[in-house]
């Protein structure tokens, strides 16, 4: 058993390497309303700027890459389950996370919403961004005040494991579908 602090310059071969030894399940929990990531920064442009048709093309391109994460976990069979806790009013990068979301769901990718009233009900209060890799190994990354990863813990100890286990448990079942959350945004 291990816990290993990751710098950011690490994070994605932490990543792949964790996704490559995948067998059965991917389970992402992610927590803030907003992410300062740099490989996103043309979409977010493009979703600013109202031109909705090239991002819808850009982001079903990423999803449709033969190398992509979701064009793997198709092929593998995977499942793929993800859940976002979210506050109203949503935030714009919320709103375009929820586009790129609608096509990641039309793939392989179980997508749940949880309104931070609901987690708070759950009797979940401290949740934050993490990731499972067939409940063996987490890997939680580290942002910065703006929301810019600056790094990760990976671990296989079972008590890092454990708690985060339990929490994905009761956000599976407080989770909304996605295509609820789109269709009440919609009313």
């Amino acid at each position: 058993m291990s816990t290993i602090t990751l710098k950011e310059t690490d994070y994605d071969a932490a990543f792949s390497t964790c996704w490559k030894e995948l067998k059965r399940e991917f389970f992402k929990c992610e927590t803030l309303q907003v992410y300062n990531e740099e490989s996103e920064r043309e979409l977010l442009n493009l979703f600013h700027s109202g031109q909705h048709d090239q991002l819808q093309q850009l982001l079903r391109a990423d999803v449709e890459d033969p190398d992509s994460i979701w064009n793997d976990a198709q092929t593998r069979g995977l499942s793929f389950l993800r859940v976002h806790v979210y506050q109203r009013p949503l935030s714009e990068y919320l709103r375009f996370e929820i586009e790129a979301y609608k096509i990641q769901a039309e793939t392989c990718e179980d997508i749940r919403m949880v309104h931070l009233d609901r987690l708070q009900k759950g009797g979940l209060n401290n949740v934050r961004d993490f990731m499972l890799f067939d409940g063996g190994k987490a890997l939680i990354p580290e942002f910065s005040e703006n929301n810019t990863l600056i790094g990760a813990v990976l671990s296989d100890d079972h008590k890092v494991l454990e708690p985060l286990l339990q929490q994905r448990e009761i956000l599976l079942r407080i989770g909304v579908p996605l295509h609820e959350l789109v269709q009440s945004e919609r009313t």
